[in-house]
């Protein structure tokens, strides 16, 4: 049996984040003219949709789904180039602190020994 990744006919697959954005569609246009399958998650909250190479693929969604995880998961992908990210500084920390609270909830506690990073700024209510 041989693996998808030997079969002449299947192109390599690449999932882009950020693809909509002027250096993600830019990447994608690369890797479609380097012969790769290209598809592309962005939720268009600073990217458009004329960026998207028509050659690729195109999922509206945010990298912060359980849609985006499921995509990752069953996509079989060969690359992953994340491009996606949020511009605005203020709105990451109010993410984030949000995201500590339910992971703490869940029984979570972020660690540098786990890997994960501890970011510096406080959150409201923490000790």
């Amino acid at each position: 049996m041989t693996s998808r990744k030997e079969s002449p006919q299947t192109l390599p697959r690449a999932l882009v984040t950020g693809g909509a954005g002027f250096i993600g569609s830019h990447v994608a246009d690369l890797l479609i003219g380097k012969g790769f399958q290209v598809e592309i998650v962005d939720n268009l909250a600073t990217g458009k949709r004329e960026n998207i190479p028509h050659k690729a693929s195109f999922h509206e969604m945010g990298v912060n789904t359980p849609e985006f995880a499921r995509l990752v998961r069953e996509g079989r992908f060969d690359g992953v180039i994340h491009l996606a990210g949020q511009i605005d500084v203020r709105l990451v920390k109010e993410r984030d602190c949000v995201l500590r609270g339910e992971l703490a909830e869940a029984g979570f506690e972020p660690s540098l020994s786990g890997g994960g990073l501890v970011p510096s700024w406080p959150c409201p209510g923490s000790a």
